[in-house]
């Protein structure tokens, strides 16, 4: 296990039991093997951060015929939560979500419909953690990531060379380098390629790569991805974000909502050093919500109470995984 994934994971499990109040570990589904960053898969709903957690699930309870969980949203470490956590604040903060977009390096724009696990062609597969259409018609597509060292490749088979050949090759003729074609760069970068194929820079559309800046290896290939592999124009609608930033940028006072600033000081506070304040009592099946606060330096960044760019750099499974396979 690398430095970065042991020191996020003990932030995580202490994270579950002193703030939420959780002794019981939950259980890894591809080893059968429990871990202590890991909700038992009953109280899965937890990892949603108190200060949105009712609007959230009622949310996904009327949407959940198309909005799948993963299979290993119930880890602490779930990019989904993660992305969950941090942008459906704003998915009900009509005509405030300004803020929003220019902490994501777009200039204002009215949003049509705000869709999580998006997938923009039902027949080529790809999903996007967030998709936004505006009422220009452009698009905003959001790719977030945590703990993951990598955007996802894969090991082409027959199938994936026929949809390089069918698919992607005549999407993003004008969009890339032509050596990104090439099957050994093409597949290196396999998600990403997959991502870009979707955009269409005239129409507008933004790809918006959400990663903790303090992931280095996720960050680094994600700009050498940027530079090497796309034309100058789609290049500029490619952005990287981080989360670190995003987060203290809209928890600022403001025109942000203050129900948004709430939940953006669950992740930073101005305090000396990290530490987690006692919650009120444990959780039991069926039993209360233990309320409190936690507070983090400000130049970190909590999901969950993790400081994101507190632990060393490295990662854990590749996201790719998280699509076909398992994250522990």
């Amino acid at each position: 296990m690398s430095p970065y994934s042991a020191r996020m994971k003990a932030h995580l499990s202490r994270y579950k039991r002193e703030r939420l109040g959780i002794d019981e570990d939950g259980v890894w589904l591809n080893n059968g093997e429990a871990y202590p960053h890991i909700l038992p898969e009953r109280l899965a709903r937890l990892n949603v951060i108190e200060t949105i957690r009712s609007e959230f699930w009622r949310y996904f309870d009327a949407h959940s015929a198309t909005l799948p969980l993963h299979k290993d949203f119930h880890h602490l470490n779930s990019s989904q939560a993660f992305a969950f956590n941090l942008l459906f604040p704003w998915m009900e903060a009509d005509g405030l979500q300004g803020e929003l977009f220019a902490a994501l390096g777009l200039e204002p724009r009215v949003a049509r419909t705000w869709t999580f696990e998006g997938m923009p062609d039902q027949a080529e597969r790809t999903t996007f953690d967030l998709h936004v259409e505006f009422a220009n018609d452009s698009r905003l597509l959001v790719e977030v990531k945590l703990t993951e060292e990598q955007f996802g490749g894969c090991v082409p088979a027959a199938t994936h060379r026929e949809k390089l050949r069918d698919t992607y090759a005549p999407r993003l003729a004008s969009k890339v380098t032509s050596e990104s074609l090439e099957e050994a760069t093409f597949f290196l970068y396999y998600q990403l390629f997959r991502n870009v194929s979707h955009l269409d820079v005239d129409r507008g559309d933004v790809l918006v790569l959400l990663v903790p800046r303090a992931n280095a290896l996720t960050w680094q290939q994600a700009e050498i991805f940027r530079q090497r592999y796309l034309v100058e124009h789609v290049r500029k609608a490619v952005r990287m974000v981080a989360a670190e930033d995003f987060v203290v940028s809209l928890g600022r006072e403001g025109t942000t909502p203050r129900r948004c600033r709430r939940t953006w000081r669950c992740f930073a506070r101005s305090t000396s050093r990290p530490r987690i304040c006692k919650p009120s009592g444990k959780i039991v099946a069926g039993g209360a919500v233990p309320r409190g606060s936690f507070h983090v330096h400000r130049r970190y960044v909590l999901r969950a109470g993790v400081a994101l760019d507190r632990v060393p750099v490295d990662g854990e499974s590749t996201p790719f995984s998280r699509r076909v396979g398992p994250q522990t």
